[in-house]
């Protein structure tokens, strides 16, 4: 766990670590109440409510010439999680798909003579390098990013340049450091995609009992291990429906009523 350091202002106000090396010491100018330090795993790190949060910024052409290294994936990543309770992964600059390829370009600014402030640039496409650099298609790009948030536990964000990439860590900063976060509480009953995660079955059970509602059902879910069917619920043979449901989907079914869930979901 990185040292977390305190702001002197009497108040003992957690502060936003950046790192102070080349790639990242950029980034403390723009954020106020920031402090440079050396950081082992992450280009920026904070506390927020009792949580570790760490950020590792890549520019464009970095996470690409990760992608074909593995270094994110097998040095960066594995030290982030293992340093911090929550990891961001930031990708800074602007891509796209080239209209006619597929290759993945991203946008390269270059200075504008003129006086009327007009920020000038060209797409450019991504590779690795050289004349014989390898060239790389936005979707295979894309579908990196994808197994690197799913596979490696990580949040993902993009940034148009370093302003808004300060701007945005200071805003996940504040974030963490509520402890409202009402949106979190409400649930529409068609829907789950507000929650962090699937909530459990019997969770959902009794959030459709009469007066009960989402928020009750968080209380009430706490007292009950398990929801009984009679007659014979908890056999696995009375949930077989033949040529539709087996063995294995009726014990799954009896664990999930049970109350033998994994992670807060059910077994299904």
């Amino acid at each position: 766990m990185p040292y977390m350091a305190m702001e002197p202002d009497g108040e003992g106000a957690a502060i936003i670590l950046i790192d102070s090396r080349v790639g990242s010491k950029h980034l403390a100018a723009m954020i106020p109440g920031s402090e440079l330090v050396q950081l082992e795993f992450g280009d920026a790190a904070f506390e927020g409510n009792g949580v570790t949060v760490g950020i590792e910024v890549k520019r464009l052409m970095d996470a690409v010439q990760c992608m074909f290294s593995g270094r994110l994936a097998d040095h960066q990543i594995p030290g982030l999680k293992a340093s911090y309770d929550v990891v961001y992964l930031l990708i800074e600059g602007v891509y796209r798909p080239c209209p006619q390829s597929g290759v993945l370009q991203y946008l390269k600014l270059f200075p504008n003579e003129s006086k009327d402030n007009v920020q000038c640039g060209r797409w450019v496409d991504a590779n690795t390098g050289g004349r014989q650099g390898k060239r790389l298609m936005y979707g295979s790009f894309e579908q990196w990013l994808s197994t690197l948030v799913l596979n490696g536990g990580l949040h993902l964000k993009s940034t148009p340049c370093a302003a808004s990439t300060a701007a945005l860590i200071s805003s996940l900063y504040a974030w963490w450091m509520r402890t409202d976060h009402k949106s979190f509480r409400v649930m529409d009953e068609t829907t789950e995609s507000v929650m962090l995660s699937r909530p459990s079955m019997i969770r959902r059970m009794v959030a459709l009992l009469p007066n009960v509602g989402w928020v009750r059902s968080g209380i009430l879910a706490q007292r009950f291990t398990g929801v009984e069917f009679h007659p014979n619920g908890d056999l696995p043979e009375s949930w077989y429906i033949e040529n539709q449901i087996a063995e294995g989907t009726a014990n799954k079914i009896v664990d999930a009523c049970l109350g033998r869930e994994r992670n807060g979901s059910n077994l299904e």
